[in-house]
């Protein structure tokens, strides 16, 4: 395996850092009558098992309808990337409570069951130099095959988590989730548009995006003990798609995790 560096981009001393600190105050007041994500999931996260031998299943009528603006102050998303020798691979770090990761687990879900094209929740923490994060609805239409597939339902059971997820029996490379940088626009040509990316998106094929919510909703357990999970491109443990930004979650206890 090749030898790679792995950095932080650390930029809230920087000018423009130091603008978004200035006009935060401002920022979250626009989101102050907006329904945050912890509050939408709130419902649906009664239903979850807290017990290994447990499960449920999860259908559209269990999910609340989605509000026009959702917002979490719970999730903080740095900027960061990873060298493999001859690339570099954007890696956003993630930090999240708990609460915060089995909503975001649930709204992927909610997005898949109650055929929402998207979702996008507004990051209103200062420390988040993501802005915000679209939940994308998977593409129902498989064009290899012609087989056209709506979910309906989610089984859920807890499973125990390791750093480097589903690297004994791994899946095949486009059932893993699926993470892009943009900005506002969604159009990045030049150098200046690549270093002010603060917008991310994902997940994916229903797969991948099924896998990823149920990665973080497994964090989210009270018998998890993991702070710490990294998924990386095909260089090195992989744990997402092809064409995919990598990704580091933490938790709190985690090395590099960040309050919000």
């Amino acid at each position: 395996m090749p030898l790679f560096n792995f950095g932080l981009l650390r930029t809230r001393t920087s000018p423009r850092a130091a603008e978004r600190e200035c006009v935060s105050p401002s920022r979250r007041s626009d989101f102050s009558a907006v329904t945050t994500l912890e509050s939408w999931a709130d419902g649906p996260l009664r239903l979850l098992p807290t017990d290994p031998d447990e499960s449920v299943v999860l259908a559209p009528s269990d999910l609340p309808q989605f509000p026009e603006d959702l917002s979490s102050g719970n999730l903080v998303i740095g900027r960061g990337f990873h060298d493999y020798d001859t690339w570099r691979v954007d890696y956003p770090q993630w930090s999240g409570s708990p609460e915060g990761f089995a909503a975001l687990g649930l709204a992927i879900v909610g997005v898949m069951l109650l055929r929402r094209e998207s979702v996008t929740v507004h990051l209103t923490s200062s420390h988040s130099e993501i802005r915000s994060l679209s939940i994308l609805q998977p593409p129902d239409l498989d064009h290899r095959t012609g087989l056209e597939v709506h979910p309906t339902r989610f089984h859920y059971s807890m499973s125990e988590i390791a750093k480097h997820p589903w690297t004994a029996y791994p899946p095949a490379p486009d059932e893993l989730p699926w993470f892009k940088l943009t900005n506002a626009e969604d159009f990045v040509v030049t150098d200046e548009h690549w270093a002010t990316r603060d917008r991310l998106h994902g997940f994916g094929s229903a797969l991948g995006s099924a896998r990823f919510a149920r990665l973080l909703l497994d964090l989210s357990r009270p018998a998890n003990g993991t702070f710490e999970v990294a998924l990386e491109c095909e260089a090195g443990f992989r744990g997402v798609a092809p064409a995919s930004a990598e990704v580091r979650l933490w938790l709190p206890g985690g090395d590099f995790w960040q309050a919000p």
